[in-house]
């Protein structure tokens, strides 16, 4: 796991945009299962998700 909450492949590559929360982060980071834990980074991983639309060129459809 990267430190923007990114899912990483067992050779170490980072795949976007497929991130974890929660309980899933357990291996990684021990108080991850208390509601106000999952809230936080929820709400990082939205910053996030929001940067990145933010930054992503306009799809025209």
């Amino acid at each position: 796991m990267t430190e923007d909450l990114t899912l990483i492949d067992q050779h170490g590559d980072a795949h976007h945009p497929l991130w974890t929360l929660g309980p899933l982060l357990r291996g990684t980071l021990w108080e991850c299962t208390a509601v106000p834990d999952i809230r936080g980074q929820a709400a990082d991983l939205a910053r996030t998700v929001a940067a990145r639309l933010r930054a992503a060129p306009a799809v025209r459809s």
